[in-house]
C-alpha cells in the first residue's frame, strides 16, 4: 500500500505511479469481454484525416532531450460549437464532428495565421482566439489573432485582428489561452530563447492588450490548461525542483475566475506532485512531467497525465489525481499502481460522462524503437480498464504513417475518441510527415446503474464557463427518459421561464440555455432524468 509523503515545505507529495502498465496476472476487470478499439471507417479515409500540417515532436524515451519547444508545436485539438478545431504551426482549421473540412470557414476550412500558432480558445459568440509567437526584433514575442465564425480576422481585436509587436515584447512564446468571465483572457507561455527561464502568465484585455504585470513562474515549464465548472483555471507543467534535494514533479497551479492565483489551493496556489519510481530495489519520487489535465465535472477533482523517468528503463506513462483542494487523491493513486511498465508517456486526458478516464500518448517498442500511438482507459476508481484494447497487453496501440506515433490531444464523442496525432522521431528537430486527425470507435462497457452516483450517470457539463448568456449543456442518458431542466439563483429561488421538460433518447445529449436576460452572477442548473438528478453551477459574466 503506497501512501503520500511530504517532501518539503513546498507541498510536494510522493505518489504511486498510476502508470499505463501491464500486469501479467489478470484481475477481475481483465476477465471482461474486451471492447476492441479500432479506427472509425466513417471518419475521413479509413478513420483518419490528413491535416496537411507539418510538425515535430519530442520523444518520451529520452529525458535528456529538451522537449518543451517541440511539445508546444504538437498542436491543439478543441471540440466546441459543434466543430473540431485544429491549431498548429501557421494553420487554424475547422472540421465537422465527422472530420469533414468546413467550407464555410476560411478557405475550405483553413486560415493561415500570420505567426507561429500553438493554442486556441473558442468563444461563446463563435469567434476563436489563436495564440503563439512572432519572430523578429530582439527575441520572439507574443502574438494573438482573433477570427470571426467565418474565419475572417476580427477588426475589433488589436490591429485589424492581430496583436503582435516583435520590437516591444513581452518576449513570450504563448502556448495556451482561455477566456475569463470578464471577457479578458488568461494565457501562458515560455520566455523567448535568451530572455529568461521558466514560464510567464499574462492577463490580457478583450482586445488583446496586457492587463497588469506579467507574472513570472520561474520554477516551472507550463504545458496545459483547463477550466473548472466554476470558472477557476488549472494550469499544469513541470517544476524544476528548486527546493534542495527535491525531485522535479508536476506543477499544478490554480487561478481564480478573475485570473489571480487561488491561495486556497495547495501551497499559495500551487501543488507539486511526483510519480514513484523503483530502481535497483529503491522506491522514491521520480522526475515527473505533466502534459495533460482534465477536471472531473462531478466533483472537481483534477486528473493529471504525463510521464515519469525511471533509471535505465526510460519514461513510463503516469496518471495521477488531486482532490478539488489540491491535496492528493490517495485512494485513486494507490488503486492505479500496477506492476509492469511500458516505455512511453501520456500527453492528453479526458473524462467520460460515466466518470471513466481516457488517456492518449505514445509507446516506444524496445529494442525496435517503433513508435506507436497509445490510448487507454481507466475506471473512475483509477484502475486500468483492460476491456479497452486491441492487443494482448490490454492497451490500444497503433502505428501510423509518416512517423506519427503520439496522441498529442484528444476529445470524446459518444462511444468514440478523436485524436490529433503528433510526431515522434529519433531526432526531435526533424520535420516529418503531417499531423492527422483520427477517430476510434470505443464503446462504453455496461455498468450497473445501482453502482453509479447520479452525477456519474448523467455526466452533466456546461460550456462555455463562464458565459455571457448562452450556455450549452452536455449530458448522457443511460436510457430514454423525460428530462427536466430548472435554474435557480444562489438563494434557491427558481428563475421564471427557465424550467422545461422534454423526452429524449438514450445517449449523449445537448441542450442550449438562454440566460442573456439574467444579471451577472452565479446560478444553479438542475437536470433530472430517469430517476437521476444533478446540479451544476453556472457563471454568467457581465
Amino acid at each position: 500500500m503506497l501512501s503520500p509523503s511530504t517532501l518539503g515545505r513546498s507541498g510536494r507529495y510522493g505518489l504511486a505511479v498510476a502508470a499505463l502498465v501491464l500486469s501479467s496476472q489478470l484481475t477481475q476487470a481483465q476477465t471482461q469481454t474486451p471492447v476492441y478499439v479500432g479506427p472509425d471507417a466513417s471518419f475521413g479515409t479509413n478513420g483518419s484525416v490528413n491535416t496537411g500540417v507539418s510538425g515535430r515532436g519530442g520523444r518520451f524515451s529520452d529525458v535528456s532531450t529538451a522537449q518543451h519547444d517541440d511539445w508546444s508545436r504538437m498542436g491543439q485539438l478543441v471540440q466546441a460549437q459543434g466543430y473540431l478545431w485544429v491549431c498548429n504551426g501557421s494553420q487554424l482549421q475547422r472540421y465537422s464532428l465527422d472530420g469533414v473540412a468546413d467550407a464555410a470557414f476560411g478557405t475550405n476550412g483553413t486560415v493561415t495565421v500570420p505567426f507561429v500558432a500553438s493554442g486556441l480558445t473558442v468563444q461563446a459568440d463563435g469567434k476563436v482566439l489563436v495564440v503563439g509567437y512572432i519572430t523578429g526584433g530582439f527575441y520572439n514575442s507574443r502574438a494573438l489573432a482573433r477570427y470571426t465564425a467565418a474565419g475572417v480576422l476580427d477588426p475589433t481585436f488589436g490591429t485589424a485582428g492581430v496583436v503582435a509587436d516583435p520590437n516591444n515584447g513581452p518576449y513570450v512564446e504563448l502556448r495556451r489561452v482561455v477566456q475569463l468571465a470578464s471577457g479578458e483572457y488568461l494565457a501562458f507561455g515560455v520566455p523567448a530563447t535568451g530572455s529568461g527561464y521558466g514560464s510567464r502568465v499574462l492577463r490580457l484585455s478583450a482586445t488583446g492588450q496586457p492587463v497588469g504585470q506579467l507574472v513570472s513562474v520561474a520554477d516551472a515549464w507550463l504545458d496545459d490548461i483547463a477550466v473548472q465548472a466554476d470558472g477557476q483555471i488549472i494550469v499544469i507543467g513541470c517544476t524544476f525542483g528548486t527546493t534542495p534535494n527535491a525531485t522535479p514533479g508536476i506543477s499544478v497551479r490554480r487561478y481564480t475566475a478573475t485570473g489571480n492565483p487561488d491561495t486556497s489551493f495547495g501551497t499559495n496556489g500551487n501543488t507539486v506532485i511526483n510519480g514513484i519510481k523503483t530502481f535497483q530495489g529503491v522506491t522514491g519520487p521520480g522526475f515527473t512531467e505533466g502534459y495533460g489535465v482534465a477536471v472531473q465535472p462531478a466533483d472537481g477533482k483534477i486528473v493529471l497525465a504525463g510521464r515519469v523517468w525511471v533509471n535505465n528503463r526510460g519514461d513510463q506513462p503516469v496518471l495521477l489525481r488531486l482532490n478539488a483542494d489540491g491535496t492528493p487523491d490517495t485512494a485513486f493513486n494507490t488503486a492505479a499502481a500496477q506492476s509492469i511498465s511500458v516505455v512511453g508517456g501520456l500527453r492528453a486526458v479526458a473524462v467520460q460522462p460515466d466518470g471513466a478516464i481516457v488517456v492518449g500518448g505514445g509507446k516506444e517498442a524496445w529494442p525496435s524503437r517503433e513508435h506507436q500511438l497509445l490510448l487507454a482507459r481507466y475506471t473512475a476508481a483509477g484502475r486500468l480498464d483492460s476491456t479497452f484494447t486491441n492487443a494482448a497487453d490490454k492497451l490500444y496501440m497503433q502505428g501510423m504513417p509518416s512517423a506519427v506515433g503520439v496522441a498529442s490531444s484528444l476529445v470524446l464523442q459518444t462511444g468514440k475518441v478523436v485524436t490529433l496525432g503528433g510526431f515522434e522521431t529519433n531526432d526531435p528537430s526533424t520535420l516529418t510527415g503531417v499531423m492527422r486527425l483520427a477517430r476510434y470507435v470505443a464503446s462504453v462497457p455496461a455498468i450497473p446503474t445501482a453502482t453509479r452516483a447520479a452525477s456519474s450517470v448523467l455526466g452533466l457539463q456546461a460550456s462555455p464557463v463562464p458565459s455571457h448568456g448562452l450556455v450549452q449543456l452536455h449530458y448522457s442518458l443511460p436510457r430514454a427518459a423525460a428530462v427536466r431542466y430548472t435554474v435557480h439563483d444562489q438563494m434557491g429561488r427558481p428563475v421564471p421561464g427557465l424550467a422545461a421538460e422534454r423526452r429524449q433518447a438514450a445517449g449523449l445529449q445537448e441542450q442550449t440555455l438562454d440566460l442573456r436576460t439574467l444579471a451577472a452572477g452565479v446560478y444553479l442548473c438542475t437536470v433530472e432524468a430517469g430517476g437521476y438528478r444533478q446540479t451544476l453551477r453556472l457563471v454568467v459574466a457581465p
